[in-house]
């Protein structure tokens, strides 16, 4: 995959010339093959609304959080939340799935 107006040597654009399918307005999706009709062994959904899922083995995360040249202990950071999910912005705020924050003023941004 590659981002830009002209194709790598040895790669092809596929902007729906030359036998290519047009991707110009697609997102990358998963390691299948998504065939020029959408059609896919392993993801699910209508033409222009793919899910897919994948089952993985849980592991257990080992993280040092840091204040200055301090490491926090658990019992030193306080009870919190993360929302699970990509978040992305749209015109009335911030979103997480089905989650939204409409009093937030910070943006993900690909500009």
């Amino acid at each position: 995959m590659f981002s830009g107006d002209s194709a790598p040597s040895g790669w092809a654009f596929c902007d729906g010339n030359n036998g290519t399918p047009d991707l110009r307005s697609r997102f990358v999706m998963c390691g299948d093959s998504f065939y020029d009709k959408g059609y896919s062994s392993k993801a699910s959904g209508s033409f222009d609304e793919k899910t897919f899922f994948k089952s993985t083995t849980p592991i257990t995360v080992s993280v040092n959080v840091m204040v200055q040249d301090t490491v926090l202990t658990e019992s030193q950071i306080p009870s919190h939340k993360h929302i699970g999910g990509m978040s992305y912005w749209n015109s009335y705020g911030m979103n997480y799935g089905n989650a939204s924050d409409t009093k937030t003023k910070y943006q993900i941004s690909n500009k």
